[in-house]
This record gives C-alpha cells, sequence and structure tokens, in this order.
C-alpha cells in the first residue's frame, strides 16, 4: 500500500514525463546506484526529509536536470528505503535517462515493497521494452494497466504488443 502523502500531482509529472519511443538501447552498464537499507526504522523527520528530497527530485526533472533528479532521488531513498514509490519514481528517471537496467533494479525494490505498485510494473515493463524483451514488457504493462489503467500505459502497451 502506498504512504500517506506519497501519491501527488508531483507524482504525475513524473508519470507522464515517461516516454518510450520505441527504440532499443543498449544494456546500462554503470555502477549500480545507492539502495537503501530496508531494514532501517524510518522516524517521523526522516520521512519528511525524504519528502523534500522527492520535490527537489520532480522539479529537477520539471527543469529537464536528470542527472540532479536522480541524486535528490537517491537522499530520498536512503532517507526512506521503505518507500516504493520514491524507488518508483527513480526507475522513471532512469528510464528517461535511458538505463534501463537502473530502472528494472528500481522498480523491482518498489515491486518488493509494494507488490501492487503500477508505477513499478510501468517503470520496469517501459525498461524491459528499452532491451528489446517484448514480452515481459507487455506482461507488466498489462499488470500496471490492471491496477492503475492510464492512456499512458495503454499506448506504451500498445507500441510492445
Amino acid at each position: 500500500m502506498a504512504k500517506v502523502g506519497e501519491n501527488s500531482f508531483e507524482d504525475e509529472i513524473m508519470e507522464s514525463d515517461i516516454e518510450l519511443e520505441g527504440e532499443v538501447v543498449e544494456p546500462d552498464d554503470d555502477p549500480l546506484q545507492k539502495m537503501g537499507d530496508p531494514s532501517v526504522e524510518v522516524s517521523e523527520e526522516m520521512r519528511d526529509k525524504a519528502q523534500l528530497y522527492k520535490k527537489k527530485g520532480v522539479d529537477a526533472l520539471s527543469e529537464g536536470k536528470l542527472d540532479e533528479a536522480v541524486e535528490h532521488l537517491t537522499e530520498a531513498i536512503l532517507l526512506n528505503p521503505t518507500s516504493a514509490i520514491l524507488y518508483a519514481a527513480r526507475a522513471g528517471v532512469f528510464v528517461k535517462m535511458k538505463k534501463p537496467n537502473a530502472a528494472i533494479l528500481d522498480a523491482e525494490a518498489a515491486l518488493q515493497i509494494n507488490p501492487d505498485s503500477a508505477k513499478g510494473y510501468k517503470s520496469r515493463g517501459m525498461a524491459k521494452a528499452m532491451l528489446g524483451k517484448w514480452e515481459d514488457a507487455a506482461h507488466d504493462l498489462h499488470l500496471a494497466a490492471k491496477l492503475d489503467f492510464d492512456e499512458e500505459i495503454s499506448s506504451e502497451l500498445k507500441k510492445v504488443m
């Protein structure tokens, strides 16, 4: 389940900024991104700071500063590693950066925390499509559409099919 305060207009900006162009890209082989420690006890103060970093990440994304968006979302994840939406948001940025392996890693972290994360399935599906894994991509995008249908998921699913 999503945590209170995690669904917002800012999430919609991040979600709708992702667009699959139907092209297959080379797998990214960058060093693995920092992941949070899921065993950490997250205080209210940590959660609040994470939300501030998330907002900075969304702002950076809206300005086209993708590296900066990743940095801020990473800080948010380190402060609140129990938030599926933070991992899913960063996965979406990695999709925009054409870094499918990084996107898949974050999407899977989001889905481990929340198996009903439509954004997790959507990002993972789009990343798998970027790698040419069409059947896996279609499966994830179908699940995303079942959980939270939107026109963008439908459009991406048609491209993959």
